[in-house]
């Protein structure tokens, strides 16, 4: 029935989710001191990761367009045959995804932690309760990957409205009516890296969180005076907290491509 027979799959996957849990909470706490050799490669195994999820999915659309909407003299239907554009777009999209995951991650306190442990049993079971819903709906060979699309999205939002809720209500520092000078000195109170690459990228993303908390204290907290700045403000924190959902839960599918496929699966589904 799978590559993996259903009992299997039910300890294999979670587990494997676990496991990335597991080296993303051991790499907030330790990558820092680790050679840039070491994280490069860390990074370079998240990315695949990423990619093989993000892949899978454009895989679908690809399929659909070529044998549904253009025309096959056409130029644009040349350009995606040959797939090089489809790939080149997934590669760069999964680089920014695993630096935006590996980078957020160093900044993310324990109620994060513990909400991305709860978060890989919930996708696991939206990707079963999807396949079993879809049984009757969609062919065999594609069933598992219309399940971990659907998978995605419903996990994507329900995982951005609790990490914006959660960001949004720990401990803040006080930077009410303090200069923007005050933001970029605590942006830099970071650890010294012995990786200087990876120390750019977690300073940026703190200046970025802690820039938001500024201006949520001083200048969004009245929507009146803030007018429509305001708004977008409060908006960018639920884009920022799904771009993290995103990275986050492509990352998880990525093995579950990789672990859980239906044996039926042939090359038209491909």
């Amino acid at each position: 029935m799978n590559v993996l027979s259903w009992r299997a799959t039910a300890l294999v996957v979670p587990a494997a989710y676990l496991l990335l849990w597991m080296l993303l909470v051991a790499w907030s706490q330790m990558a820092w001191r680790l050679p840039c050799v070491v994280l490069l490669a860390l990074a370079l195994c998240v990315t695949v990761l990423i990619a093989l999820g993000l892949q899978e999915a454009r895989l679908m659309r690809r399929r659909a367009w070529l044998g549904q909407y253009l025309q096959q003299q056409g130029r644009l239907y040349r350009l995606l045959r040959g797939g090089w554009l489809m790939r080149l777009v997934t590669i760069l999209t999964a680089v920014g995804l695993a630096v935006l995951l590996l980078g957020q991650s160093l900044l993310w306190s324990a109620w994060i932690w513990l909400l991305l442990f709860a978060d890989i049993w919930l996708l696991y079971l939206l990707q079963r309760w999807f396949q079993g819903r879809l049984t009757s709906e969609v062919k065999p060979g594609y069933r598992l990957r219309v399940s971990r699309l659907f998978a995605l999205w419903a996990n994507v939002a329900l995982l951005t409205v609790a990490l914006a809720t959660i960001q949004l209500l720990e401990p803040q520092f006080d930077y009410r009516g303090a200069p923007l000078e005050v933001v970029v000195h605590q942006a830099a109170q970071s650890a010294e890296w012995a990786c200087t690459l990876f120390g750019v990228v977690e300073r940026l993303l703190l200046l970025n969180r802690e820039l938001t908390y500024w201006l949520m204290q001083n200048v969004f907290d009245d929507v009146r005076g803030g007018g429509a700045l305001a708004l977008l403000a409060w908006a960018l924190v639920f884009v920022l907290s799904s771009a993290y959902s995103w990275a986050y839960t492509r990352v998880l599918l990525g093995i579950s491509s990789l672990l859980w496929v239906e044996h039926n699966d042939d090359e038209t589904a491909r």
